[in-house]
């Protein structure tokens, strides 16, 4: 099967992609499954390209599709804070792109590693949302979060919650 792309420069690319080699597609739906847990949403959640081939709702797809405005920059790439970017709230389009210090859409807002579960869902146990960027008890809340962090914010406190091993 010959998979089509568009490298970071902008050049359609395609390449021989064996069954083997193909991404499991998955919609997000209520219920545990690998593409919800906390590691999967910090690091891969509309980071990874998707690489299905077929038609298919991409607001129910956790994978990245081109041109898409849910994409995430990987938070162990880029450095940004959890908070919206001032042009973004002026309707204004960033002139610093990848490189600013600031969120660019809910999705980079809410699984950022250091706002990702550090609040509890309203809804707790009872929440069947497909897409949760809350903690659902209060245990899983800061701590279970610094546990997936890079080594880098080990140690550090963040919105009062303190991120160790």
């Amino acid at each position: 099967m010959t998979q089509m792309s568009v490298s970071a420069d902008g050049d359609a690319e395609s390449q021989q992609v064996w069954p083997q080699q193909q991404q499991q597609h998955v919609e997000l739906q209520p219920g545990a499954s690998k593409h919800q847990t906390a590691e999967f949403f910090l690091w891969t959640f509309k980071i990874e390209q998707c690489r299905a081939d077929y038609p298919h709702n991409w607001s129910l797809c956790p994978y990245v599709h081109p041109n898409e405005k849910a994409r995430r920059r990987d938070p162990r790439l880029f450095e940004y804070e959890p908070l919206p970017c001032p042009d973004d709230k002026k309707g204004t389009t960033c002139p610093r792109g990848e490189h600013c210090n600031y969120t660019h859409n809910i999705y980079e807002y809410w699984c950022h590693p250091k706002r990702f579960r550090t609040q509890v869902c309203q809804l707790g146990g009872a929440c069947n949302r497909p897409i949760c960027f809350f903690a659902h008890t209060a245990q899983v809340t800061g701590k279970r979060v610094g546990l997936l962090l890079p080594p880098l914010l080990l140690g550090s406190v963040v919105d009062g919650h303190s991120f160790s091993a």
